[in-house]
């Protein structure tokens, strides 16, 4: 009869690791959930299941098999569910023309994993410790970088629209590019407008990296999405400081300049 007592309270205490490590990982998938990623509610849920069942097992799962001539170390569970876990998170991450997306993703998978081990490794304090950090990390962090706005604002990377119109003169669109690019800006999209008689009609689209035979006189208005870490108005002062271009308009989520040369 103690036996069996013995035998259902480490059940119970087993299922309780396994709950917590489900209600720890689904808060991280959650948010995940609820800004729309790939891998939410149901993968991080799984994952912190999963981990803790493996570590669970590892202490526990063989001990109707074990003697004096057997010795096991459950740490190489724990090992294994770190290297497994990269599969899943290198999955996530991708790379979308010059960006990189799914880091976080796949960092809250990891950890997710990390909680679920340590949950069936009996630290549950740990766990709960671990999961307050990650919101932290990803919602109180983000909302003090914003709220610090104008110190740093000037480092972040903005994505800038820019409409130039420019006589087709000493290099024309490739020296105007090149001078952006000097500037410290990446230029992401272009497109270029012929103006012919007060009428538009497309000249090129696109990658525009061949100069198309046009009269010196032509003037061009071409539409750029450039970005960069450096401030509005410095862009706008290496526009306005080449002989060939007319008129220049900048434009961000925070501000426009706009001004003929």
């Amino acid at each position: 009869m103690h036996e069996l007592y013995q035998n259902t309270r480490e059940e119970l205490i087993n299922i309780w690791k396994l709950g917590l490590a489900a209600v720890l990982s689904a808060a991280i998938g959650l948010e995940r959930e609820l800004q729309h990623k790939s891998a939410g509610l149901r993968t991080n849920t799984l994952v912190g299941i999963g981990s803790a069942l493996f570590m669970l097992i590892s202490k526990s799962g063989f001990f109707d098999v074990l003697d004096q001539s057997i010795v096991l170390d459950p740490s190489r569970m724990a090992a294994q569910i770190v290297s497994g876990i990269g599969f899943v998170g290198g999955g996530i991450i991708f790379k979308q023309q010059n960006e990189i997306r799914g880091l976080t993703t796949a960092a809250a998978i990891w950890l997710s994993a990390a909680i679920g081990a340590a949950c069936g490794a009996g630290l549950p304090i740990l766990a709960c410790i671990t999961n307050v950090f990650y919101f932290v990390a990803v919602l109180i962090c983000p909302f003090l970088w914003r709220s610090l706005g104008g110190r740093f604002h000037a480092r972040d990377e903005m994505g800038i629209s820019t409409v130039i119109r420019y006589r087709n003169r000493e290099g024309g669109l490739q020296g105007l590019l090149q001078e952006i690019q000097e500037a410290g800006f990446e230029v992401r999209s272009v497109v270029r407008l012929e103006r012919v008689d007060t009428r538009f009609r497309f000249s090129t689209v696109g990658d525009l990296s061949a100069d198309v035979e046009t009269a010196e006189d032509h003037i061009f208005d071409a539409y750029l999405t450039v970005h960069g870490m450096n401030s509005l108005t410095e862009l706008f002062h290496v526009l306005s400081h080449l002989e060939y271009v007319i008129s220049i308009t900048v434009t961000t989520s925070q501000a426009n300049l706009s001004g003929e040369v």
